[in-house]
């Protein structure tokens, strides 16, 4: 790694995985959204591993040409599958809003699609630009604003209507990740 030393890298993969695993779980605990924990929380670390990684080398844009085809080739492949998890995700979040906004709606579903029984598909994807913002902003900007701009809306979104509120730990995780992130933005850009 000719561009950021190993600390540089390091500390990005844990303040990434970090930023998205609180991210992606504060909607989840907020409006009890059906999904897998154990397989996010992987997938977040394997996210940040790979985009810290190749963030880090010289050329890395290569390895993330590579990285966004093979996952844009995985939504493609499994289209149909974030589709329904979209639905099952929206199935928690929408009664939420219209009873908070006293809105009369119901969420309809369109005829032939399969709602899943979680919701995965759907925040894997929602993992990947959280994830990819967070790594790049430490690696290539020196900068908190692209962790701050990813992680955010996803607390936001949950603190909108005050009868939704995240489980503490992951407020936590993803305020005190941020928080992180801008103290030690200083020893980061002095590190690069």
């Amino acid at each position: 790694m000719k561009k950021a030393s190993v600390f540089s890298v390091l500390s990005a993969i844990l303040l990434t995985w970090a930023v998205t695993v609180g991210a992606i779980f504060c909607p989840i605990t907020a409006f009890r959204i059906p999904a897998e924990p154990l397989t996010l929380i992987l997938f977040s670390g394997a996210l940040a591993i790979l985009f810290s990684i190749l963030l880090a080398l010289r050329r890395g844009w290569i390895g993330l040409g590579l990285l966004f085809a093979a996952l844009a080739a995985f939504v493609v492949v499994r289209w149909e599958d974030i589709v329904s998890a979209f639905y099952a995700a929206a199935d928690s979040i929408v009664p939420v809003f219209c009873d908070a906004f006293h809105l009369g709606m119901e969420l309809q579903t369109p005829d032939g699609v399969q709602v899943s029984e979680t919701a995965d598909a759907v925040l894997l994807a929602a993992a990947v630009p959280v994830a990819f913002f967070s790594s790049w902003g430490l690696l290539r900007r020196h900068s908190a604003i692209p962790c701050v701009a990813a992680g955010l809306p996803f607390l936001i979104a949950c603190l909108i209507i005050l009868e939704t509120v995240p489980a503490a730990w992951a407020v936590l995780l993803l305020t005190g990740s941020i928080a992180l992130v801008i103290l030690t933005q200083s020893i980061r850009t002095a590190d690069a």
